[in-house]
């Protein structure tokens, strides 16, 4: 949350107030590049290499944005609790009773920040091909990756311990509990491939291959203040 302030893209349903952002839900980006190359050469006439390199972006927002829905102020919720204890039960179409949704406090269990980037991925890859016989082929690659921008879901209201009600003690106390999508994460991997492929007279080709991966490593950049 960079202001503490509730954002909406069109006329605010329950204060009729106007949008205060631009229709979009984050800001857009105008600086992505997604560059791509790549080549081979032959050494020699058994020999072959082969590289590339690029970057890619991620374009699947959907499931994460969706989050933003459902919240102040275009819609409202009501919470009940102990309805079993002491009481006859009730069927539930009595129990939500109508209210009016300017009395409701605004509140909301996802955001997402106006400053978020656009995930990306850099990838490159190196590889020898070399024939060791008229059907033997042998191939050594490395691939790597370095992603930066990715989604990390934040409890960024969270209260610092301490007795009584938790919403005074938060950052934003009338903003109440939530999860922000931040653009913050970012991970590597780096596998070595081998391959040993065979042809086989009329009967197509036989091949072998092995991966060495480690683990993938995802860091999320959190400060521990």
């Amino acid at each position: 949350m960079l202001t503490g302030q509730f954002f909406w893209t069109s006329t605010n349903p329950v204060t009729g107030q106007p949008p205060n952002v631009r229709p979009e839900i984050a800001d857009p980006r105008y600086r992505n590049f997604a560059p791509r190359i790549g080549l081979a050469y032959r050494l020699t006439n058994k020999t072959v290499i082969r590289s590339a390199y690029g970057i890619f972006y991620n374009s699947n927002f959907s499931w994460e944005w969706s989050d933003s829905r459902g919240g102040w102020p275009y819609s409202v919720s009501d919470n009940l609790s102990g309805l079993n204890i002491g009481s006859v039960l009730s069927p539930t179409e009595s129990l939500f009773l109508s209210f009016d949704p300017k009395l409701v406090k605004p509140q909301n269990q996802h955001t997402v920040a106006r400053d978020v980037k656009t995930p990306s991925v850099q990838k490159w890859n190196f590889g020898v091909e070399h024939q060791l016989t008229k059907d033997v082929m042998v191939e050594l690659n490395y691939q790597g990756a370095h992603g930066v921008h990715l989604s990390s879901f934040l409890s960024t209201n969270d209260p610092p311990p301490g007795p009584g009600d938790p919403d005074p003690r938060r950052p934003y106390p009338y903003a109440g509990a939530l999860s922000e999508l931040k653009h913050i994460a970012t991970s590597k991997y780096h596998p070595l491939t081998a391959k040993l492929e065979r042809r086989i007279q009329r009967a197509g080709f036989l091949c072998l291959g092995q991966v060495h991966r480690p683990e993938l490593a995802i860091r999320r950049q959190f400060s521990a203040e």
